[in-house]
């Protein structure tokens, strides 16, 4: 039986505590967790190795509200997306020891959920800052364009698989204003980027993502 933690309005250090607990305190045999995110206000989230200083304008580290992920990955901004986790324990069937592959998995069953031809695994391997610039390997793509990524963490007992997946069009005039090389950023993200909007809203996108892991949701 898996627990459902649906979306409170937290601030980005809330979310990945949340998360850090979670994954603390799984132990083998528990009930696996899908924890959907919510913003209190614009925030970003980075990843564990990166320095946000180096990609963000000054001010907009002031402005914004952003926290490290436990993970790795790259930059991502919470404005445009639906964000969420999930804490396994090892003994699961979604738990595999290969990392690689239990991203494949995770990926394959949200995809299955997603309207006809509107998600495929990526086969590409690159990196990048930020999260939607770049696809890596099993990444969800639609029309040759990344619209989901995520990043796992693992414990000796549990693992925490924290995922963001595009519903909007991103905004230039914001990121603009919020980036520290937007002449570099921008081109790119706009170039490799797709979002589910087209097709889903906010709302539907989020059903999905439930129906995935917890068959008897309603739909």
């Amino acid at each position: 039986m898996w627990r459902l933690i649906q979306p409170d309005l937290c601030s980005a250090q809330e979310n990945m505590d949340r998360d850090i607990h979670f994954l603390e305190t799984m132990k083998e045999g528990d009930s696996p967790i899908l924890h959907i995110y919510g913003f209190k206000r614009p925030a970003f989230t980075y990843g564990v190795f990166q320095k946000p200083e180096t990609l963000i304008a000054p001010g907009a580290l002031l402005e914004l509200d952003h926290a490290r992920r436990p993970t790795g990955g790259g930059l991502v901004f919470h404005l445009w997306d639906v964000t969420f986790s999930l804490v396994i324990a090892r003994g699961h069937p979604l738990y595999i020891e290969n990392a690689v592959e239990n991203y494949r998995l995770i990926h394959e069953k949200l995809i299955a959920e997603l309207p006809p031809g509107a998600g495929m695994l990526s086969e590409a391997s690159g990196r990048d800052s930020f999260c939607f610039v770049k696809p890596t390997i099993y990444d969800v793509m639609w029309g040759g364009k990344k619209i989901g990524g995520a990043a796992q963490r693992r414990r000796r007992h549990a693992l925490l698989h924290q995922a963001s997946f595009s519903v909007e069009p991103f905004d230039p005039p914001f990121l603009e204003k919020v980036l520290l090389h937007p002449d570099d950023v921008l081109p790119k993200m706009g170039a490799s980027t797709a979002f589910l909007g087209k097709c889903l809203s906010r709302e539907e996108l989020i059903q999905c993502i439930v129906r995935t892991f917890i068959p008897n949701a309603k739909k």
